[in-house]
């Protein structure tokens, strides 16, 4: 299925949700925020949240610094 992620088109398999797509990417949830179609998806529903055709995803990973 084709998708926007990052500002790039990706193709990830139908079905999958916020949680599979991080699970996929090697990514933990606890530290990035995810946003689908402009809006800030909570942590407690990427599980739930299933991605569909032509959505926008921005993964935004927290770096710390100082």
């Amino acid at each position: 299925m084709a998708i926007k992620l990052n500002g790039k088109p990706s193709e990830v398999d139908e079905g999958m949700s916020l949680s599979d797509l991080l699970a996929q990417m090697k990514i933990e949830p606890l530290k990035v925020a995810c946003e689908l179609n402009q809006r800030i998806v909570k942590r407690a529903q990427y599980a739930g949240t299933k991605i569909s055709e032509g959505d926008e995803i921005e993964i935004l990973q927290m770096i710390g610094g100082g």
